[in-house]
């Protein structure tokens, strides 16, 4: 079905394990040693804030790609502050996107976020739901042009 997603897991050794989902790429993920790891791969709540920047990261391009609006490079800085008790939540989390490129109207840019973090990024969505507040900020680097 397309609209279901299944999961693989396999413990290797340890708290080392790795996972596949439908697309059938495995993905290596660990603990820390206190947590019987070798601390040998990312941590799982690691990979979740990854895939947030990720969904939205894919949504941004693709929105910005079918304005044709030429950019050049984007990066994305997350930081998300957990609590000190079980379960270690974030109680926010802040995306700092950076667009590279020549002449990048700002206006774009914001409506491309806003699609992404409102209506398409489904990890987005799911952490709001939650409770979490996802904050965003946006920065653009001027790039030379290309010959």
């Amino acid at each position: 079905m397309a609209n279901e997603v299944n999961i693989e897991l396999i413990q290797v050794d340890g708290s080392t394990i790795i996972a596949k989902a439908n697309s059938g790429h495995w993905v290596v993920m660990d603990s820390d040693t206190y947590f019987g790891g070798y601390d040998s791969a990312t941590k799982p709540f690691e990979l979740f804030l990854v895939s947030l920047a990720g969904c939205t990261a894919i949504d941004v391009i693709s929105i910005l790609k079918k304005m044709h609006i030429p950019l050049r490079k984007l990066k994305i800085e997350l930081n998300a502050p957990r609590r000190n008790k079980y379960p270690k939540i974030p109680t926010k989390i802040d995306i700092k996107y950076i667009f590279e490129g020549e002449n990048l109207p700002k206006e774009n840019l914001e409506k491309a976020i806003k699609l992404s973090q409102d209506k398409y990024c489904a990890v987005s969505a799911v952490i709001k739901q939650a409770g979490i507040p996802i904050n965003w900020i946006y920065e653009i680097k001027q790039a030379p042009p290309v010959f």
